[in-house]
């Protein structure tokens, strides 16, 4: 400190009370950028002099230093945090290989909030665990600002865990909150950076704004993890935390501050509030519904699966039209050109003369079975045992993410007879012909929330953050990285077949491995894996599987992935939210080696892969191996043309939707009022005189009891 001068123990005894003195005054004066002007040295000089208060003390402070200098000097040491906050801004402010949309014009205000936030953390730091909770209690009950729960997290965290968030991941909060003009914020942070961390701390701070939080999770592993790791920390401050991720769901699994899920764990939530009529995301602890989403891997809910939606359907009472699919398969198996025409000859040569289908109709249920014939096995779709109630199991077809995730869509069917084609395919029973009276996809989903915040390592192109700009109404920026990248990513890689790069990979990774360190391939299909595993296996390469068919559980693939010397093959499962911890041997050894088998569909989904390596400032590195004889400018320009059609789609079919979801409402709205009247005086006789009697059953459960497996039969199929 500039003030340590050669000064007796009584002086030195001065220094230390003006220092303590000194932080509180700082933190007062919100520490600007500019120098202190001579009226600011002047209150400053004061305040020192009211301060010691005997007159001996005065004169030896005027005699040290003179009044004139006293602000200049017993500042000079937190200059240094001054200098040290322009170092923050410039590296917020700077475009690098982690940082190409910094924030803008809002970076001031999030730095005068961060250095408030330190102020707070130095004058509690002596406060104990029990003390601070009361101050979180209070906070609950009355409302806190946003700095003062941001410290006050801090600090809980630092004592309960031994854990202390460094400053871009307390700035990625302040950033976050700092909307302009839209719902909300949506970061990218890069892979490693602690994003759980991150979310848990802006979902206390929310909580302390008296907000009601919806965290979102790309699985449901991730949110039961994430719920059970957060309860502890949430739970002394009164702050009650829940997740709807099992299927049996009612009002007490809504019922606190934070709940967890998947996107479509809520939406499914929402469409059965409509369906029952009855409040499931306003509780006793829980004010109001649709305060606060923040989304985890907000790229994946927004851009990767923007297209899906939840859909809830019921057995239909209609007549089955599955009884037809088979003669259409038939037909298209058989035929080089399908046509309408010889669809409806093939009917006719069965002695089907009523043909239950429009021309349209006829149309697509060939493009479906045609595209049946097209997709395969552990590439596109898997076959797996599923419990039955009346078989005890039986065969289906499973859907696997196979562009983005790599993951099995459990629960998931393709439409327009895809998934019954496939059925067929592979002699499988068909299962009961559904309805679908109401669905509901994330662009209609998001936009019920008053603020919406995100987190992605992965924020991709220009074309897909202006989709999700555009649909969403939220700002997307990027942060800068805690430590330094030195993760070292190596040219791409060409071969011209298939043979050729697996020998060379095979090669490759045998070189790496007597180094000591773990390697990573990631392949873009399950039968990928396979294929690479039997060349590794005939190599004598020990390895492991990671792609959700694999024996072993997920946990233990990934904790062995860490290890010295360990080949893990893997779909693109492990490419997005997978930690792989790695030993110390194997951080000596040069750290994890990433291997790409394809060029990624997105620049997002190469960004997660490659960052499974090099993580928190961590040595890696990275390569891709492609079977093409095209340069890296050729696939690089395919890949963002694919990139823009794709956002442009997915921008126009948001807004379809939202169109769609105005006339949707006012139905559902209806038949609430329509109910309710049915419940206050009883089901009028002329109403139930069109019904038959298993119609009329259902409609006494539904109203009566609030069975939903009987709301549309009458209302949809009468």
């Amino acid at each position: 400190m500039m003030l340590a001068l050669n000064l007796g123990a009584e002086r030195q005894a001065l220094i230390q009370k003006w220092s303590r003195f000194e932080k509180k005054m700082l933190g007062q004066m919100l520490v600007t950028e500019k120098p202190l002007d001579a009226v600011q040295q002047g209150i400053i000089s004061r305040i020192a002099l009211t301060f010691f208060k005997s007159r001996k003390s005065q004169e030896q402070w005027r005699g040290w230093l003179g009044e004139n200098a006293i602000a200049e000097k017993a500042f000079q040491e937190k200059y240094q945090a001054l200098e040290q906050r322009k170092e923050v801004k410039k590296k917020l402010l700077e475009k690098s290989s982690a940082v190409q949309f910094p924030l803008g014009d809002e970076v001031d205000e999030v730095l005068r909030q961060y250095f408030k936030v330190e102020y707070y953390i130095e004058k509690w730091a002596d406060y104990s665990l029990r003390k601070l909770y009361e101050m979180g209690r209070k906070g609950l009950e009355e409302g806190l600002s946003p700095e003062k729960s941001l410290a006050l997290g801090s600090l809980v965290m630092k004592q309960t865990s031994g854990i202390k968030p460094y400053d871009i991941q307390l700035i990625a909060v302040l950033a976050v909150l700092a909307k302009k003009g839209g719902k909300g914020r949506l970061a990218q942070v890069k892979t490693g950076e602690g994003k759980t961390l991150i979310i848990t701390l802006l979902a206390f701070v929310l909580v302390m704004q008296q907000k009601s939080v919806d965290i979102v999770t790309s699985s449901h592993y991730l949110a039961m993890r994430d719920q059970k790791k957060g309860a502890s920390f949430f739970k002394e401050f009164g702050i009650v935390t829940a997740h709807i991720c099992e299927e049996a769901k009612d009002e007490v699994n809504f019922d606190a501050h934070i709940l967890y899920g998947k996107a479509t764990d809520y939406e499914f939530a929402l469409m059965r509030e409509k369906i029952q009529h009855k409040k499931l995301f306003v509780c006793s602890v829980r004010k109001r519904a649709f305060d606060c989403v923040i989304v985890d891997e907000v790229d994946n809910m927004m851009i990767d699966t923007a297209s899906s939606s939840a859909r809830i359907s019921y057995p239909s009472l209609r007549k089955s039209r599955q009884a037809y699919y088979p003669i259409i398969y038939a037909y298209v198996q058989n035929e080089n050109n399908p046509t309408v025409e010889g669809v409806k000859g093939a009917f006719v040569s069965q002695n089907i003369q009523e043909i239950p289908f429009s021309e349209e109709d006829l149309g697509e249920l060939i493009s479906s079975a045609q595209q049946a014939m097209r997709l395969k096995e552990e590439v596109d779709y898997v076959i797996q045992k599923v419990a039955d109630s009346v078989l005890g199991s039986k065969l289906a077809i499973k859907i696997i993410d196979q562009e983005n995730t790599g993951q099995i869509l459990d629960g998931m069917r393709w439409s327009r007879g895809l998934h019954e084609f496939l059925e067929l395919k592979h002699g499988i029973a068909l299962d009961q012909e559904s309805m679908t009276p109401i669905s509901l996809s994330h662009a209609t989903f998001y936009p019920r929330y008053e603020s919406i915040y995100g987190l992605s390592g992965t924020l991709g192109s220009t074309f897909e953050r202006e989709h999700i700009q555009t649909t969403y109404e939220v700002d997307p920026f990027d942060l800068p990285t805690y430590r330094p990248l030195i993760r070292e990513d190596l040219p791409l890689r060409a071969f011209k077949t298939t043979e050729g790069l697996r020998a060379a990979l095979c090669a490759t990774i045998k070189k790496i491995v007597e180094t000591g360190r773990p390697v990573l391939v990631l392949c873009p299909t399950i039968h990928e894996t396979r294929e690479i595993g039997k060349v590794f296996q005939g190599e004598s390469l020990s390895h492991q599987l990671y792609n959700e068919m694999q024996e072993e559980k997920a946990d233990v693939v990934i904790q062995k992935a860490g290890n010295a010397q360990a080949v893990t093959i893997s779909t693109n499962n492990a490419g997005r939210g997978t930690d792989i911890v790695l030993t110390e041997e194997a951080l000596t050894n040069g750290g994890l080696h990433v291997v790409f088998t394809y060029h990624p569909s997105s620049k997002r989904v190469e960004d997660q892969g490659i960052g499974r390596a090099g993580r928190q400032g961590q040595v890696g590195s990275s390569e891709i191996f492609v079977v093409t004889e095209e340069a890296t400018a050729q696939l690089e320009m395919q890949r963002l043309e694919k990139e823009q059609l794709a956002s442009a789609m997915l921008t126009e079919r948001a807004q379809l939707e939202r169109e769609i979801n105005v006339h949707v409402e006012q139905f559902w709205g209806a038949i609430g009022t329509w109910k309710e009247g049915i419940k206050r005086g009883g089901l009028i006789k002329k109403e139930m005189d069109g019904l038959s009697e298993m119609q009329k059953e259902k409609a006494r459960e539904w109203v009566l009891g609030g069975s939903q497996n009987g709301a549309f039969v009458f209302l949809m199929e009468k």
